[in-house]
């Protein structure tokens, strides 16, 4: 497997330099079948970054390398996308050992995601720390067989990890969604809302949330045969049921 170093395309990790073309460079120039794009240790400032098929983008760890948003980016930019479309999805992407920071105290726009999974099948984020979001942490949408696991979400502007816009199949979530308390009350550490929801494992403690989780039934929501496990504080609100709905402690 092609692995890029993106401090051999002149990333520079110092918590200064704006390195979103070097990275983007390291991820371009795999080979069509794809490969991995490495992140040492540092701090990398970057405008929005896209990932295709085949790919997997990883760190040092989530304590050692950080990919964090510079101070002028636009609205709608998202730091990390995962985004196919309605003819192609991306397929075998993920995202490991890295925090993603939205760097959101410091920033103007209020529309800024941290990581984007859309239209995709078979992608992961593993071992991840989302934090400082302007909206929110992890966005997935018509997402299959996709993995959210031992990954974290803090102080997102809205959700710690939002389902939307389209149906999700087969998803595991197996992540904390941690303090996201915002003054947009509907949103909360896992929000579904506005698509089907089906085969859903999700197996999280979600702590410190306007509300930890949060299914809308007003916006042609349908979930089916969802398992909850871990801790959950809060009912959840608004769910319709589909088959096999089950609370579990372990």
């Amino acid at each position: 497997m092609t692995i890029n170093n993106v401090v051999n395309y002149d990333a520079q990790g110092d918590g200064t330099t704006e390195d979103t073309a070097a990275i983007q460079d390291a991820v371009d120039d795999l080979p069509p079948g794809g490969g991995a794009v490495y992140l040492p240790e540092g701090t990398y400032r970057t405008h929005e970054l896209y990932l295709d098929s085949n790919i997997l983008m990883y760190g040092a760890g989530p304590g050692a390398t950080r990919i964090q948003f510079i101070d002028d980016v636009e609205a709608y930019e998202n730091t990390i996308n995962i985004r196919g479309n309605d003819d192609e999805k991306i397929e075998q992407c993920g995202v490991r050992g890295l925090t993603v920071d939205g760097n959101r105290t410091n920033i103007d726009p209020s529309d800024n995601e941290g990581i984007v999974i859309d239209e995709a099948r078979n992608c992961f984020v593993f071992n991840v720390r989302v934090i400082d979001a302007s909206e929110d942490g992890i966005d997935i949408n018509n997402a299959e067989s996709c993995t959210v696991a031992f990954s974290e979400a803090r102080r997102s502007g809205k959700a710690g990890i939002h389902l939307s816009r389209g149906t999700q199949h087969n998803l595991i979530i197996g992540s904390f969604a941690v303090n996201n308390q915002q003054n947009v009350q509907w949103r909360a550490g896992i929000t579904c809302v506005n698509g089907g929801i089906h085969n859903c494992y999700i197996g999280n403690t979600a702590k410190g949330n306007r509300r930890n989780y949060q299914f809308e039934d007003d916006q042609t929501l349908c979930v089916g045969n969802i398992s909850i496990g871990g801790e959950v504080e809060d009912d959840l609100n608004g769910v319709v049921v589909g088959n096999n709905f089950t609370t579990a402690d372990d």
